[in-house]
């Protein structure tokens, strides 16, 4: 027989058998036998065995008595068929799983000797966090009995092992140190007994400041003209409400300015265009500052203003707000002005009301409404120019503006009236007055002629 032990694990396992053995070998390794095994009234033993693989390619392997206990044992064997004799009891052949995991069966007088326990657990999962670590890990092959409960080992120094119990596949190691490195292994349990121990994985606990907020993970921008609009998620809070978020901006990645923001939104203004701009975020609550998030890129720029009518099309049509007033008729007075125009189209529901807008600069806007399409506009100032504008509202909201249209309300004639009627009185004063000296000589002369006369008689 050829027989090849190769060493895979330097760590050395202290393994104490629970039960009371014995261990009196005596074999003799030949081309042919058989493995007997004699149980014997024993005392306590602890055997440490450094784990080994041993593969065998032929042969076959005879134990003439003794009882063998071996830990973290990974057997290959090829062709080779193993048989024990208990008791002068001949049972029936050994047999050997798969994947690494040795589970070994034999019948002796109609019973179950050696038990199919669990497999290992191959896949575990760590998710570390502040004093804590999550752990989860696969569902093992049960060995044909249902699982009944995990052993989870933790250690700091790889030799000593604290255990805990749990009946799911996940468990929550607690009051753990910070920036300490933990070592973890699992083994599943069913109603014949422990399956071997996973592969021992490593956990470190990175040192965090309690309670502050997490990192903001999504970032979202919208350049525009020397500006950029900035919105984020809100991370979560660690139990304490976010106070406050910093905004860094820089050029270079080195030089930042800071701004801040009680939202979850900033408009970052007084940008260059086609300047690439730096930005990253932190959030704040009354235990301090949270991670900053991930630097994000953006470039203001002024955008097309092409844009802007197929957005206004497509929201139109998509509301069914009225369409625009095409038509508007307009008279004016001294102080009143009279506006009426023609009912759009209401989309499909009835127009409920119209908005007139009024104004002397076109900056600022005076609202009037109307429940029909006229209306008249009063109490304005005469002999000044007015500017008007219409739209239609449904029950879907208010339809586009009309074009601006204009008017100038008329004089006061009043005041022309009483400066021309004064104007007119006085010329016909004037006149009176001019005719009343042109009449008062002829009579004077008319008296001396008169009295001539008398005398001469």
């Amino acid at each position: 027989m050829e027989v090849t032990e190769v060493t895979e694990v330097t760590e050395e396992t202290e393994v104490t058998e629970e039960t009371e053995v014995t261990e009196e070998t005596e074999g003799t390794e030949g081309t042919e036998g058989t493995e007997e095994t004699e149980v014997l009234e024993a005392t306590p033993v602890t055997q440490t065995v450094t784990p080994v693989r041993q593969t065998i390619t032929s042969g076959t392997q005879s134990t003439t008595s003794g009882t063998q206990s071996l830990t973290s044992v990974t057997q290959s064997t090829t062709s080779v068929t193993q048989s024990l004799t208990i008791n002068g009891t001949n049972t029936s052949p050994i047999g050997i799983s798969t994947n690494n995991n040795m589970s070994i069966y034999a019948t002796v007088n109609g019973n179950s000797n050696i038990s199919n326990t669990p497999s290992r657990i191959e896949t575990i999962s760590i998710i570390p966090g502040n004093t804590f670590i999550d752990l989860s890990w696969n569902i093992p092959y049960n060995g044909g009995s249902d699982i009944t409960t995990y052993l989870i080992s933790i250690s700091t120094d790889l030799s000593n092992w604290t255990i805990f119990s749990t009946t799911t596949t996940s468990f929550k190691a607690i009051n753990l140190l910070n920036d300490t490195t933990y070592y973890f292994k699992v083994q599943a349990k069913n109603t014949n007994g422990f399956g071997p121990q996973s592969n021992i994985i490593i956990g470190t606990i990175i040192k965090q400041v309690d309670n502050i907020p997490s990192r903001i993970e999504t970032i979202s921008t919208i350049p525009g003209n020397t500006f950029i609009d900035l919105s984020w998620n809100t991370p979560y809070n660690e139990g304490s409400d976010i106070t406050t978020y910093l905004i860094y901006i820089s050029t270079d990645l080195s030089n930042w300015t800071i701004s801040s923001s009680t939202t979850t939104s900033l408009k970052v203004n007084n940008l260059l265009n086609n300047t690439k701009y730096y930005f990253k975020l932190q959030a704040k609550n009354t235990n301090g500052f949270g991670p900053e998030s991930n630097i994000i890129i953006e470039t203001p720029k002024i955008v097309a203003t092409s844009v802007i009518p197929i957005t206004l099309v497509t929201t139109t049509l998509n509301n069914n707000i009225p369409s625009k007033i095409e038509s508007i008729m307009i008279t004016s007075g001294k102080t009143f002005v009279d506006l009426s125009w023609n009912a759009p189209y209401n989309r499909g529901s009835n127009i409920t009301g119209y908005l007139i807008q009024k104004s002397t600069d076109l900056s600022n806007w005076d609202d009037l409404s109307s429940n029909t399409t006229s209306f008249k506009v009063i109490n304005l100032s005469s002999n000044t120019k007015y500017y008007f504008k219409v739209k239609a509202k449904n029950t879907n909201g208010f339809g586009p503006e009309s074009n601006i249209i204009n008017i100038t309300t008329s004089k006061n004639m009043l005041f022309i009236y009483i400066i021309g009627g004064s104007i007119l009185l006085l010329i016909i004063i004037l006149i009176v007055f001019a005719m009343r000296k042109k009449t008062t000589p002829k009579i004077i002369i008319s008296s001396i002629v008169d009295s001539d006369e008398k005398d001469d008689e």
